[in-house]
């Protein structure tokens, strides 16, 4: 048996410990670590046809997607959300023209609306 390459055995644990991650559903953690075992992978030209690059290529990709698909449906969560707390166009034009034809309601609506507006905003900074 030959000698055992410390690049390659660094490859292989980052290739194996970023699928146990990608499994885990930690898409982030497990790019990196795919990332690892590329450039470990890539820093020793003798090995690199010996190491599943393609397969590492094909996981981090993988997990990539999990993780757009991860953020898309934390998207569609808060759009639903503040889809439910912005008051709508024809709810807006309402109270302007409420306002505008009483007077002495006008100050109401705009501070309510205000308040509404900096608890939306502390919301979404959450």
């Amino acid at each position: 048996l030959g000698e055992v390459n410390p690049k390659a055995c660094e490859c292989m644990r980052c290739y194996i410990q970023g699928n146990e991650r990608l499994d885990e559903e930690q898409p982030s953690q497990a790019i990196a670590l795919y990332n690892q075992a590329l450039h470990s992978a890539n820093s020793t030209p003798k090995i690199s046809a010996q190491l599943p690059e393609g397969a590492i290529l094909m996981k981090r990709a993988r997990a990539y997607l999990q993780r757009a698909s991860n953020h898309r449906k934390i998207l569609k969560v808060l759009v639903k959300d503040l889809s439910e707390t912005v008051p709508s166009t024809d709810t807006m034009q309402l109270l302007y023209k409420t306002a505008t034809s009483h007077p002495p309601l006008s100050a109401s609506i705009f501070s309510r609306l205000a308040q509404d507006s900096k608890l939306q905003q502390m919301k979404w900074r959450q």
